[in-house]
């Protein structure tokens, strides 16, 4: 049997975790125009194979807005904040977690890894998601395959327009 689509939860799924890294990166492209020093993660601290933890790119301040973000978009949503807290939370963990794995295959931070950096914060949030049993197999099947669509061409207009 195939079960059917809820579209307004994948809309509002992708918003919410959308909704993280970009606040993320704005913050990182803001406090670079403002040449304003972000306080890493990881502390700058080196992993046993001598390159950075996570490195400079994941910073307290973006975590914080990335979790505040999907928060904030909970309320026009009509979404529990609580959720969207928790969304946030493994939307950040997701990412940082791919970081983590980057710099442990040697890839540089900003190097493209298809399809991984689209889908990081998504495979965290998912897994938070199911927690509370919010999105359906289905729903989780269609974000994905949206975003492995979807992120590259958005990837491409951030860096035209100089955002990333």
């Amino acid at each position: 049997m195939i079960k059917t689509v809820d579209l307004l939860s994948v809309v509002k799924f992708l918003i919410l975790t959308s909704s993280s890294p970009v606040a993320s990166q704005v913050i990182g492209t803001i406090s670079r125009k403002f040449n304003v020093n972000l306080h890493p993660v990881d502390f700058n601290r080196k992993f046993f194979d001598s390159r950075p933890l996570l490195g400079k790119g994941k910073t307290i301040e973006g975590s914080i807005g990335g979790i505040a973000a999907p928060v904030i978009l909970s309320l026009f949503l009509a979404i529990d904040c609580c959720l969207a807290f928790l969304l946030g939370i493994g939307a950040v963990l997701g990412d940082i977690f791919e970081s983590f794995v980057k710099r442990r295959l040697g890839k540089e931070r900003g190097e493209d890894w298809y399809p991984w950096d689209s889908i990081d914060f998504y495979v965290g949030a998912v897994i938070i998601s199911q927690l509370w049993n919010y999105i359906k197999i289905t729903e989780i099947i269609v974000i994905g395959i949206i975003l492995i669509v979807v992120h590259p061409i958005m990837t491409k207009i951030a860096k035209i327009l100089k955002v990333k």
